[in-house]
């Protein structure tokens, strides 16, 4: 009778032990769902083609599609069979890897959280000021060359995080509120296109760009620094897509309506993702991101559990198979390091954080011209700041920025006129004051 008690433990131990990994495999414990529907019942009318695709692939298996979109409303998230609604898990839904090698994440209650190793179980947060306007979930984040976050919330409209400027910002710049940015909505994803000079190897942020995906699943485009006046130029394509990062050789991958892997066939946005190739996906992905061995990290559907679950490829091709951390090879020591870190960002945000880390260091050792140039762009920056600081309502005032972009064009006219002057005279003092 005692072996048969002691049995019996052991083996309610283990479920016990079970139950509890899968469903607190994050660190987290069951959460109560947020109500973002009830607050702002005008917001989230129209689904987008990813909520489309989540109600269709997982129509039965309402307590997955209640998990993973958080403004679900009360109705939806009802267990018919139980009569009461669901108990909802927490995990990530979208992972940013950033540049100081830490981790950032998007979790299923729209709110941001962080982790120093992805070897961590446990996630830190959710950040200050996570969402939106106090209210708002986001769908996913990632940075731009200033390193500042951008974020698409589940209003379709993308943000950018508040430039620090208090001594307290300085120290916790990714806990600033968030900015909208003016015509910018009916969007789900962004994704930064980073230009660089091939002969040169140098940045030029005035031909850098946003490329999006719009509601309906197609790419967009528009330049960064006329994020805030121009509309964004739409590509389309035979398979829509609700996510991309850039792979290995430059190609953008995305991830399709049926939750597949699809590459596109050239290095162009117009170009057609290839449909025929991509059918032997295996798994059903909800986002990726590179290892430094080349391979990609997913996080993949798990219907049983109605979570996600973050595995890891075989093999270093983005159509491999995705198996558990458990069975996968992730020992940094057997790891074929094919990949920089800085590589691994620059693949899921388009940064190139080799190049900025470079000009960086460079700046340590700078010649006269060069001092004043970067002299001349740090007054420059310093009015951009103070014009921005006027706006008593904490939105960047893009008029009047837009402005001051073309007074720097004529202002640069102005110099080059009185460069010429001062080069007629012989005295070499005179044009260094002047320079």
């Amino acid at each position: 009778m005692k072996n048969l008690i002691i049995i019996f433990l052991t083996i309610a131990s283990i479920v016990l032990i079970m139950y509890n990994y899968q469903n607190n495999k994050e660190g987290f414990n069951d959460y109560q769902e947020y109500k973002y529907i009830e607050k702002n019942p005008t917001l989230y009318q129209n689904d987008t083609i990813y909520e489309q695709s989540i109600k269709e692939s997982f129509s039965e298996t309402p307590e997955m599609i209640c998990n993973i979109i958080p403004t679900s409303s009360a109705e939806d998230c009802i267990d018919s069979d139980a009569k009461s609604t669901f108990k909802l898990k927490k995990f990530p839904v979208h992972i940013l890897p950033m540049m100081d090698k830490t981790y950032l994440a998007v979790f299923n209650d729209g709110m941001i959280y962080q982790k120093s190793t992805l070897k961590s179980k446990f996630w830190k947060g959710p950040l200050l000021n996570s969402l939106p306007n106090d209210s708002i979930p986001l769908r996913m984040i990632t940075i731009d060359s200033e390193n500042r976050l951008l974020g698409v919330g589940y209003d379709n409209n993308l943000y950018e995080k508040q430039k620090p400027e208090t001594d307290i910002e300085k120290e916790r710049p990714l806990e600033t509120k968030w900015i909208q940015i003016p015509n910018s909505g009916d969007i789900i994803y962004i994704l930064y296109d980073q230009f660089v000079d091939v002969d040169t190897n140098s940045l030029n942020i005035e031909n850098d760009k946003l490329v999006g995906i719009n509601i309906e699943g197609m790419l967009v485009s528009k330049n960064f620094e006329k994020r805030a006046t121009e509309n964004f130029e739409v590509f389309q394509d035979s398979k829509p897509v609700f996510k991309i990062c850039y792979d290995k050789n430059g190609y953008i991958i995305g991830i399709g309506d049926d939750f597949k892997l699809y590459r596109k066939s050239e290095k162009f946005l117009n170009s057609q993702f290839d449909v025929v190739t991509s059918n032997n996906n295996k798994s059903k992905i909800n986002d990726i991101f590179y290892d430094i061995d080349g391979k990609l990290y997913g996080l993949v559907f798990q219907s049983n559990f109605s979570t996600l679950e973050l595995m890891k490829q075989v093999v270093p091709y983005y159509l491999s198979e995705f198996v558990p951390l458990e069975m996968s090879n992730t020992s940094d020591s057997n790891k074929l390091f094919t990949m920089k870190y800085d590589d691994v960002v620059k693949r899921k945000t388009g940064v190139n954080v080799s190049i900025i880390k470079n000009l960086q260091n460079m700046q340590t050792d700078l010649s006269l011209a060069e001092t004043k140039t970067k002299i001349e762009n740090n007054d420059i920056a310093s009015l951009r700041q103070y014009c921005g600081s006027l706006n008593k309502n904490k939105y960047e005032n893009y008029e009047l920025l837009n402005r001051i972009e073309e007074q720097e064009g004529k202002i640069e006219k102005l110099r080059e006129f009185v460069k010429g002057l001062t080069t007629t005279d012989k005295s070499r003092k005179l044009q260094e004051d002047v320079m």
